[in-house]
């Protein structure tokens, strides 16, 4: 069993996808009952704080716009999406906002933290699983 430093160290992976220093958007904030979503969130946000990560805005399914996120971008601005255990068609409200980021913010990096999957179907991950591909870096 993982201890929670080696937990932590392998986490230091994201650092070559989320240089320290960088601004950053929180993606996807938990805004429901299930206190590991708001625990995992917590984590993010240390480590962000630990790596020197500035935050220029925080974002959910219930204020997202596209315009208004867009002014809070600069040409570098990494868009973070939550972690926890939503990647997939059991919550399709959080798969919707994240197609959406892919569709609005096709010049942005967007990483998406560590999830669980959870397809109803297998054949149903594909239409997922292009989304994906189709955004430049992601």
């Amino acid at each position: 069993m993982l201890s929670m430093l080696a937990i932590k160290q392998q986490l230091c992976r994201l650092l070559s996808f989320i240089p320290p220093g960088s601004r950053v958007v929180c993606v996807d904030e938990p805004l429901h009952r299930n206190i590991g979503d708001h625990l995992i969130h917590l984590g993010m946000e240390r480590f962000f704080r630990e790596h020197g990560m500035r935050v220029a805005a925080r974002v959910h399914r219930y204020n997202y716009s596209r315009r208004w996120l867009g002014r809070a971008l600069s040409a570098q601005t990494i868009l973070v999406c939550s972690g926890g255990g939503h990647l997939g068609n059991l919550y399709p409200w959080h798969q919707a906002l994240r197609a959406q980021l892919m569709v609005d913010f096709p010049h942005h990096r967007i990483v998406i933290l560590p999830q669980s999957l959870y397809f109803s179907r297998p054949e149903s991950r594909h239409p997922f699983v292009s989304q994906f591909n189709r955004h430049p870096d992601c």
